[in-house]
């Protein structure tokens, strides 16, 4: 399903490239394709599993969109500050896909948001970054997350 979602997300993104009539078509598919994901990632009651797939294929969409139409995309039509505050796992789902997949413009609005919503998602950068994805999106030096020793 993620690739399913990756493919037409490319697709529309290059029908909105093209402009003219076909791209405004094209931006109101790709609005409600990732709206109807967000909703049915946030209303799944089935299961974190059946959420999870549901989000992932959400990212894999979101990241082909043009990074001025993310951050009011994501959070006013796919809701997905609601998503991350209902399901905190997915926080992290969230993180890998920005560090891996977005371009690096959305991905640092998009981080931006994510510490401003939930600042404990800052802890994940407290962690050595070869075990973080977020500390190694934020290149935090190798003593981050450690006491300081006094040279006394």
């Amino acid at each position: 399903m993620v690739h399913a979602m990756e493919s037409l997300a490319k697709d529309t993104a290059l029908r909105c490239e093209e402009g003219g009539e076909g791209a405004a078509e094209a931006r109101e598919l790709r609005r409600r394709v990732l709206s109807e994901l967000g909703r049915a990632a946030r209303h799944q009651a089935t299961g974190d599993e059946a959420a999870e797939g549901l989000f992932r294929a959400l990212c894999g969409a979101a990241c082909h969109v043009d990074d001025a139409a993310l951050p009011t995309l994501l959070y006013t039509d796919c809701h997905l500050q609601e998503l991350l505050s209902a399901r905190p796992p997915l926080r992290a789902v969230w993180v890998d896909w920005l560090v891996s997949r977005f371009s690096e413009g959305a991905r640092e609005t998009l981080v931006l948001r994510l510490l401003a919503d939930f600042p404990d998602s800052a802890a994940a950068a407290a962690a050595p970054p070869e075990r973080s994805a977020l500390g190694a999106l934020l290149r935090l030096p190798p003593w981050a997350g450690r006491t300081p020793r006094s040279a006394l």
